[in-house]
């Protein structure tokens, strides 16, 4: 669980800066706790101003060292910074009451830190007293996570306030002074000091690794978005095209239909023409051949009563 805790601490950086790479408007996060034998999520979006609700449930759900942390650093997250601290020093003091040292409670010593330097940043312009204090208060708290090199500055300061003439020629040291304040090599605080630089450095990679592949991956997704965006520009002007080509279509058709209408009208007045032409042709017909047999047969009386 200790593991899981430090990991999770150690991933709350890299959750922060690619929160800001990518700026998502809104974050819920679900903290799992355990309340009568349930488990139930609680989202932090809805967390009130005062903290003193989230505490007591913290407190009675008995919730691990990681659901605090992540209240914590969401309180920061949102800029209620005295929240923040509200939260870690009530979870620091709850777990030193459980019997819990304060060497396994150094990620909340370093975000208590990273609040009072919020803090001292925030009044540093109005109070400098103020900031003076928070800053100080961030300082003591580093130092029970890293520790203090009390005894090398001690050695330190007592060799820079001796007087050049109070050291006899024999008791001059052979060789440079600051070598006695920095530590040796097999020290503790050395060795602590190394392991801790080569996590953070194996976490930088891991981090500068990880934001690499995220920002190829943002390339990648800005250039299929490129391409889907000149490709639906390509599309809505095909589009286009094909409307003003249905339009013209739809013209030519009204034209065809209209000039279809217009000469069945022009036949029908032919036909019309036609048949009134015919009916004449066949009423002078029928007088032409009335009258050629009248005049005829005058004709043929003529004749005979000349004879």
């Amino acid at each position: 669980m200790a593991n899981n805790w430090r990991l999770m601490l150690q991933l709350l950086p890299l959750y922060l800066s690619l929160y800001h790479l990518f700026q998502v408007p809104q974050i819920v996060i679900l903290v799992l706790h355990l309340f009568c034998g349930e488990d139930f999520t609680y989202d932090l979006n809805s967390l009130e101003q005062d903290p003193k609700p989230v505490v007591e449930l913290l407190k009675a759900t008995e919730s691990e060292r990681g659901n605090w942390m992540m209240v914590g650093a969401h309180y920061r997250r949102i800029g209620n910074t005295r929240a923040a601290i509200s939260v870690i020093e009530t979870l620091i003091s709850f777990m030193t009451a459980q019997g819990v040292a304060e060497g396994d409670l150094k990620p909340a010593f370093l975000l208590l830190s990273g609040c009072e330097t919020d803090m001292a940043k925030r009044v540093k312009s109005v109070r400098p007293s103020d900031a003076e204090g928070h800053y100080q208060r961030s300082q003591r708290l580093l130092q029970k996570v890293y520790g203090t090199f009390a005894e090398s500055q001690q050695s330190r300061r007592v060799s820079i306030s001796r007087p050049l003439h109070s050291v006899q020629p024999q008791q001059v040291p052979h060789s440079i002074s600051i070598n006695d304040t920095i530590p040796n090599e097999g020290s503790p605080i050395n060795a602590r000091l190394e392991r801790e630089l080569r996590s953070w450095r194996k976490e930088r990679d891991e981090q500068s690794t990880l934001l690499a592949e995220l920002r190829a991956a943002k390339r990648k997704l800005e250039d299929d978005f490129t391409y889907e965006c000149r490709s639906r520009r390509r599309l809505l002007r095909d589009f286009d095209d094909l409307q003003k080509e249905l339009g013209n279509a739809r013209k030519m058709e009204d034209h065809a239909l209209s000039q279809v209408k217009r000469e069945v009208d022009a036949r029908r007045k032919a036909e019309e023409v036609a048949w009134t032409e015919k009916g004449m042709r066949q009423e002078l017909q029928h007088l032409f051949e009335q009258y050629t047999t009248t005049s005829l047969g005058e004709f043929i009386n003529t004749m005979k009563s000349e004879e």
